[in-house]
């Protein structure tokens, strides 16, 4: 007979559940940056850091930021066999201007979203 296993022995899984969301934010300079995220997304990121064994499940497209976001899922260790890609269709993305000059404005390094790119200098690591 086996032992039998408690539960702290068990090795933790998740699957999370959501959208991604590429963000583009005007910097101090006036040109756009992106980067991604979402609070499934950035959970599920943390918990990938933490050594925790995570899933993401999505639909995205087949477009060069849906592509970067599976890129950073992988790089990050987060298993995307649960996200679906729907040909012809873009990923969602959206404009924080306000957001960003709030965040440059406070002197924020944005150092707690996780990133896909960082493009032209914008956020600031």
């Amino acid at each position: 007979m086996g032992r039998k296993l408690r539960m702290a022995d068990e090795k933790k899984q998740v699957v999370a559940i959501g959208e991604v969301m590429i963000e583009m934010a005007r910097g101090n300079d006036g040109r756009y940056g992106t980067a991604c995220g979402g609070d499934t997304f950035n959970t599920a990121v943390y918990l990938a850091r933490a050594g925790i064994e995570v899933a993401y499940a999505t639909a995205l497209g087949d477009d060069p930021y849906s592509d970067g976001i599976v890129s950073m899922a992988t790089a990050e260790g987060i298993r995307t066999d649960l996200i679906l890609r729907v040909p012809g269709r873009l990923c969602h993305s959206r404009c924080t201007t306000r957001a960003a000059r709030r965040c440059a404005a406070s002197g924020c390094s944005a150092a707690h979203v996780p990133r896909v790119a960082t493009r032209r200098g914008y956020p600031p690591r």
